[in-house]
């Protein structure tokens, strides 16, 4: 909403939602602004380089197109000594093999714009 200057409307979304004014003052700020500049160098410096949003990163490892099982990633690389309530019901092996299965539900760094820097100028 905001991209289409409807910056009110968006507002009172959080309002109702009972999400609070934080993420519009993070906004409106430009916090938000300097975290995706953070952010965005921060990602700039992985190796290998991201080839698509999402790009996670589990132990400096990407999971390529397997991220939806991250949750397994995350269980297979937790040294504690309890396991957490979400690793309990599920397998230790991920599914790298089906990495292309997800092509469409990714969005590719060559064919992006950057569409969120629309906060105001931080001096």
């Amino acid at each position: 909403m905001s991209l289409e200057n409807k910056m009110n409307e968006w507002v009172n979304c959080f309002g109702m939602s009972g999400l609070g004014k934080a993420p519009i003052d993070c906004y409106t700020s430009g916090y938000g602004e300097v975290l995706e500049r953070k952010y965005a160098a921060e990602t700039s410096q992985l190796n290998p380089p991201h080839r698509f949003v999402p790009w996670v990163v589990v132990n400096n490892k990407p999971l390529l197109e397997d991220f939806e099982n991250y949750v397994s990633y995350v269980c297979q690389a937790y040294r504690g000594t309890r396991i957490p309530e979400a690793c309990k019901s599920l397998p230790l092996e991920s599914n790298s093999s089906q990495k292309e299965m997800h092509i469409n539900s990714v969005c590719y760094v060559d064919q992006t714009s950057n569409l969120t820097s629309s906060a105001p100028a931080i001096n």
